[in-house]
């Protein structure tokens, strides 16, 4: 499953037409696109759901950095020449012809040894692209309920598509979006069954919050936890008791309202943020640990004060 051959093939087939069409599916799995989906979840459809889906993406984000560093595996452009990066960072081979020489095989040991000492950091094994995808569409499916086939069907296809084009644009081999899709489904799961029953089980509440702090501890301490995975677990776990509080009796109302919340919400998120980032800066306090805190206690912060301006101008419907 680290074989060249696949990408080589699919690489092969393509066109202009086919490369841009890939690169568009590949930036909506950029944070920016997942955040702008939160968003949309949280203050045009329902609350709750939508902060355990912010729960599974930190879930998927924390499994997907330990799956990376543990293994330190090579993308395709760092063991064969032949590969083509068609993405925004061009790159050069490390090894040639460094590719598995069987289905089951690992790329030569040469080229794993070679990425390890002279690239390390940015490995192939598993896709960040493909476990988010699909942590986010299992994510949607259980918080929400998804019930009807079609929609499920639909659903899975995204993974799906986001694996080609990680595939078609020489960013991953076969593995890495296999492996990311089982890893994604995992946290999906996994996460949305826990993160369903803290919201009313508080001793179950008090033992993930505990376990997202070693995860946060881990993050301080190497690499094998990301920052930001971490903190989005610990903020939506801190999270909770602001919707505890402050959370509306209904969310319902027409598409015009719906809209204005998700305005007004995300102005105040945008805002919010600006002004932690530009505290940050100007403290040179741009340090792990700080940015832990921010995404920790800054997702809560600004959750609560969204709710409060959208309460006080009318934008939910009082029960």
């Amino acid at each position: 499953m680290f074989e060249i051959e696949p990408i080589l093939w699919l690489q092969a087939h393509g066109n202009a037409a086919l490369t841009w069409l890939m690169h568009a599916v590949s930036a909506f799995g950029q944070a920016e696109a997942y955040a702008a989906l939160l968003l949309v979840l949280m203050f045009g459809v329902r609350l709750r759901p939508a902060l355990g889906l912010l729960f599974v993406l930190g879930l998927a984000g924390c499994l997907v950095g330990a799956a990376k560093t543990t293994f330190a595996l090579p993308r395709p452009p760092d063991v064969d020449v032949r590969v083509r990066i068609r993405h925004v960072d061009e790159g050069h081979a490390l090894a040639e012809h460094g590719g598995a020489r069987s289905f089951w095989a690992l790329p030569e040991p040469r080229a794993i040894a070679l990425k390890r000492q002279l690239a390390p950091g940015d490995y192939g094994f598993v896709s960040t692209h493909v476990a988010t995808a699909a942590a986010s569409v299992f994510g949607v499916i259980a918080l929400f309920a998804v019930r009807a086939w079609r929609w499920r069907l639909a659903l899975a296809a995204w993974p799906l598509l986001m694996a080609l084009s990680r595939l078609y644009l020489g960013r991953h081999f076969l593995a890495d979006v296999c492996g990311g899709y089982f890893v994604g489904m995992i946290a999906g799961l996994v996460g949305a069954w826990l993160y369903t029953r803290a919201a009313t089980g508080r001793r179950l509440r008090l033992g993930l919050l505990g376990g997202a702090l070693l995860l946060a501890a881990a993050a301080l301490a190497g690499p094998y936890v990301a920052v930001a995975s971490a903190g989005a677990l610990l903020g939506a776990l801190l999270a909770l008791p602001v919707l505890d509080r402050l959370a509306p009796a209904t969310e319902g109302g027409g598409l015009a309202r719906r809209l204005a919340r998700i305005l007004v919400a995300g102005a105040t998120v945008a805002v919010g943020g600006f002004i932690l980032h530009g505290l940050l800066r100007v403290a040179h306090a741009q340090t792990p640990a700080m940015l832990l805190l921010a995404w920790a206690l800054g997702l809560p912060a600004v959750l609560a004060l969204a709710l409060l301006m959208l309460r006080r101008l009318g934008l939910y419907r009082p029960a």
